[in-house]
Formats: C-alpha cells, structure tokens, sequence
C-alpha cells in the first residue's frame, strides 16, 4: 500500500513539473514571452501560423520527455543530480527549437535555383543606392520602369531612376530636416516627410511630379496613427487616425488634394487592430464625385 501511494505521489509530482515546460521563456528583441504564453496567443489569433502546428507538437514531446524524466529521477536518490542536469538541457533545447530550428525547418525553403553570374549590368551610379519605398501593392513602380534611389556620400538626397538609367534627383522640401521619402507612386509623385528640430514637429509633402516642388499637406488632420500614403492615382491621401485614445476603434480619413472633400471610414467592424494602409483604389463618378474604392489594410502583422 505504502509502495503505490509513492509511486502515485511520484508520478503527481511528475505531471505537475512537466507543465514547467509552458514556462520557459522565449527571448526576443523587446520582450521574452513564456512558450505558454506565445503558443495560446499564437492559437487565438487567427488559428496561428505555419510555425503553430510544429511548436504545439515540439511542446507536447517536451511535455511527456519532462514527465518521464522526472518521474525516472524521482525513482532514486542519485538520480536527482541527472534531474539537475536535465533542466538547463531543456530549457536551451527549447529556446533553439522554437526560435531557431523549427523556424528554419518550416519558413525556409531549399535553395535549388542555379547561379547566373552573367547578367548584363544595364548601368551604373556613383554615389547612389537603391531606396526601398512603400508604393501601391502589385509592384506597380516596377511595371512603371521606376527605381528610388538615395543619393549623394552621405546619402541625404533622393532621386528617381527611370527605364533607360537617367535620374531626376528631388529638390529638399523648403523646411525641416531629416527628410523622408514615404510613399510614392508611378509618375513621381511622393508623398514625403521632414522633421522641424525647434519645434519638435513633423511637416507633411506632397510632390505631384519629380521636376515639381513639393507643397506642404496642410489638411493632415491629429490623432495620426501611423504613416498615411497615397491613392494609387495620387489624388487622395489616405490616413489612419484615433479620435480618441483606445480602446476607441480608429477610422479610416480619405482627403483629396485638388478640392479637400474628404470621407470617413469607421474601422470598427474589422474590430481592434493596429492598422496601417497598404493601398488604396478610389474610383470617381461621372461628377467627380467618390463613388467607390477598394482599400487595402493590414491589422496586424499576420492579418490583412
């Protein structure tokens, strides 16, 4: 009788430190999240993601490998320094498995293309890089035969590269520093950004060509969350912004240029999210009116 309450005893022991394996922590860049904590948030969210299945499964081997350990350990006395020895094992397995091998395993795919190291070089610059620049989505810069380029040694100009390999490099906008280049759409017109130091403010730009100045967005309205952009026509600037602090849902403010008519989207059917526009598509009616659109949104970084 003796002998069954201890080995009951023992193997409750057992299943209890076997849940520990959920309490590992998984280290990141701005937090370390518990492997508990990552794999229910990871669940609830849109059923997960392609890492969800393989981590749920690494979890439960390391679950039942804990289970069987500790309860062999807590067989004999001597055992417990194996016991000792284990949980350092564990805890590192852990951490390389979810954040290195099952990563590596399930996102990276084979590299099975050949090597071409003879493509003709079309042409060259000096001083100058590729700029990565957010655009509408479908690659419509590169169908537009338009690269973005930083120029100069210290990289402080913008310029645009066309087809045939000649450059229109931008004019600064008149005030503010740090100057940014936000949002742009075939024809070189950009929506950019410049910080004014003494004031602590950001000024907003408008450019309706690559030969043309840029004039201020003086109709930017407060409460802007996040960085707005353009319309795929460049006739409409499309913002995100918070009328009031959350948990009050952000809307969706869409203003155009020629005229300032402006339109207001709630977002409170896609409920909460941390949105940011990716495109927009507005299309007009015989007056000149918005009739419809289509705007693209990510809610998070899984979900658009």
């Amino acid at each position: 009788m003796a002998n069954t309450m201890v080995t009951q005893g023992r193997t409750f022991v057992a299943l209890l430190a076997s849940f520990l394996v959920y309490a590992i922590p998984l280290p990141g860049p701005h937090a370390a999240p518990l492997l508990g904590g990552a794999l229910f948030g990871a669940i609830t969210r849109s059923s997960g993601n392609a890492l969800t299945l393989p981590t749920i499964v690494f979890a439960v081997a390391a679950q039942i490998l804990t289970f069987l350990v500790v309860r062999w350990c807590l067989g004999e006395k001597r055992r417990l320094l194996l016991l000792v020895l284990y949980v350092p094992v564990l805890v590192v397995g852990t951490i390389a498995s979810t954040l290195l091998l099952i990563p590596r395993a399930v996102l990276i795919a084979a590299d099975d293309a050949a090597d071409n190291l003879a493509w003709p070089i079309t042409c060259s610059l000096k001083e100058a890089s590729v700029q990565a620049v957010r655009s509408p989505a479908g690659g419509a810069l590169g169908r537009a035969g338009e690269v973005w380029i930083r120029m100069g040694r210290d990289g402080s100009g913008f310029g645009l590269m066309h087809g045939d390999c000649t450059v229109t490099a931008l004019t600064p906008p008149p005030t503010g520093t740090m100057h940014s280049l936000l949002f742009a759409v075939p024809g070189g017109i950009t929506l950019e950004s410049t910080w004014d130091v003494k004031t602590q403010q950001t000024y907003w730009w408008r450019r309706p060509s690559t030969t043309a100045d840029a004039t201020a967005v003086d109709s930017m309205p407060g409460g802007v969350d996040g960085p707005p952009i353009l319309s795929d026509d460049g006739g409409w600037i499309v913002v995100v912004r918070r009328p009031r602090p959350p948990p009050a849902s952000p809307e969706l403010l869409l203003g155009r240029f020629s005229d300032g008519v402006s339109r207001v989207v709630d977002l409170a059917p896609l409920e909460r999210g941390s949105f940011m526009p990716i495109g927009a598509n507005l299309r007009l009616d015989s007056a000149g009116r918005l009739d419809e659109g289509t705007i693209q949104l990510s809610r998070s970084d899984e979900e658009f």
